[in-house]
This record gives structure tokens, C-alpha cells and sequence, in this order.
């Protein structure tokens, strides 16, 4: 590797850093400013985080929120995941169901949260389902994008050569909408925690979201910040990880996509 390009490692790793740096040096002057009555330093936030890191409520919020966006998440997947295999597949279908997925696509999960309450209350069904219905039209479009851009040609190739249908499925198609789908997936990680805390929050469901609220309803601003930050650093975390893993799993397939669009 030649000295400009270590450069340009060290450049690319470095410059989040400083961001994140002067971000919290912001924090930490506005703290101490003009706005200290309603936002303290993120010193004094940082020592409630690990002051609250050794008592049970602060995991017990943190568990609802991962829990439940978890299961929403699988759940929105599966239906999403079939539903563009399908609709991908099948011209007929996917013309029938058209008309409805284009009217309920652009509506916000949230917005299902009043009906939600009406059949579930205020329980962990409601958020899960919110969570799932979040996700569910980006795995499904994602999918049906990575089916339409599959090579016919590929496919008859493979039953040109014999293959069965489950063949073709799992050797051809499954390999070549993988990328799609790793993309809906970042995306759809992100959507569910959002959704997942904002039902909390309107809802009231136990999880980080209430926790936030009743922080604010009591003006706790420590807390408040405190549960807001922590979110953060959960969805950042959980990006992370997908994208090493989307590496890991997909190697040069998903890198040469991503280079395509």
C-alpha cells in the first residue's frame, strides 16, 4: 500500500472521530451556556449513563426496545422477503396486489398505532407489529427489485442443465437478490428502531421510548439525554454490525453492487 493510500485509511478513519469529538465538545459548551436550564453537559449525562449502566431499569429498557425491535424485524422480513419473491416471480400477482401496496406503502407505521391500540393495548404485540409493518415494504420492494434485475437467461440456463425448481431457487436466485436484500435490511434495521421507540413513546409500551418520555414528563434532563444517547449508540451499533457481516456473507458481490448504483 503506497503512502497516499495509508493516508486515505487514516483520513477515512479518523475524520468520524473528529466529528463525533466536536460534536460532544458542542454538547458540552451549550451545556454551559445559554441553554444549561433545559440541556445540561454531556459530562454530567455521561455520569448518569454509568451511574444508571449498574441498576436493573436501565437494562430492563434497553431489553424491551431490542426485544421487540428483534421480533418485528424477523417478522417484517419474512412477510416482506415473500411477498417480493412472489410478486417478482408472478406478473399476475403482482398486478393484483398493485393498487394496495401502492396506497398503504407511502402511509408511516406510526400512523397504525391508534388502530393497533384498539385490538393489543399497550403491550409488546403492539410494538412488534408497528415494527414489523415498518419493515415489511422495504424488504418487499428490495426484493422484488433484486427478482425483476435476475438474467432470465441465468435461470433457463439452469433448467436448460436439469436443475429443479428449489435448485434454481436456492443456487440462482437466492445468491444473485442476497445483495438487494442485505441493502433493505441496513435500511429496514434503522426504520424498525425508530419505529420501535417512537411507539414506546406514544404508546407507552415498556422500553426506552417510555423511559424517555417519563424522563421528560418529570424534567429529568439527565435521563432524558442520557436514554436519547444510548439509543444512538445502539442503531450505530447495530449498523455496524450488519455491514460486516453483509462483507462477511456477501464479500465482492454486495461491494460490486453497491459500486453499479
Amino acid at each position: 500500500m503506497g503512502r497516499d493510500a495509508k493516508a486515505s485509511v487514516v483520513v477515512a478513519r479518523a475524520a468520524p472521530l473528529v466529528t463525533v469529538a466536536a460534536a460532544l465538545a458542542a454538547w458540552e459548551a451549550l451545556g454551559h451556556g445559554s441553554l444549561a436550564s433545559t440541556l445540561p453537559p454531556f459530562s454530567k449525562v455521561a455520569r448518569w449513563m454509568v451511574g444508571a449502566a449498574g441498576t436493573a431499569p436501565f437494562w430492563s429498557g434497553i431489553g424491551h426496545t431490542m426485544l421487540q425491535w428483534l421480533i418485528g424485524l424477523l417478522l417484517g422480513c419474512a412477510v416482506g422477503i415473500g411477498l417480493g419473491l412472489l410478486t417478482g416471480f408472478s406478473e399476475r400477482l403482482r398486478l393484483l396486489l398493485d393498487v394496495v401496496v401502492e396506497f398503504l406503502r407511502p402511509i408511516p407505521a406510526v400512523v397504525y398505532l391508534p388502530l393497533l391500540i384498539l385490538f393489543y393495548g399497550n403491550t409488546d404485540t403492539l410494538a412488534v407489529l408497528n415494527v414489523a409493518v415498518g419493515v415489511v415494504w422495504i424488504l418487499l420492494f428490495q426484493t422484488y427489485y433484486g427478482v425483476r434485475d435476475l438474467d432470465p437467461l441465468v435461470v433457463d440456463t439452469g433448467r436448460v442443465f436439469g436443475l429443479s425448481r428449489r435448485q434454481r431457487l436456492s443456487r440462482i436466485v437466492l445468491p444473485s437478490v442476497a445483495p438487494y436484500v442485505a441493502t433493505g435490511l441496513r435500511i429496514a434495521c434503522s426504520t424498525a428502531f425508530l419505529v420501535a421507540v417512537s411507539v414506546e413513546l406514544i404508546g407507552g409500551s415498556p422500553g426506552l421510548g417510555l423511559d424517555i418520555g417519563n424522563a421528560q414528563s418529570n424534567g429529568l434532563y439527565e435521563p432524558m439525554y442520557g436514554y436519547v444517547f444510548v439509543t444512538g449508540l445502539l442503531a450505530v451499533a447495530v449498523n455496524v454490525l450488519l455491514v460486516r457481516l453483509e462483507r462477511a456473507v456477501l464479500g465482492h458481490r454486495s461491494a460490486t453492487l453497491a459500486r453499479l448504483r
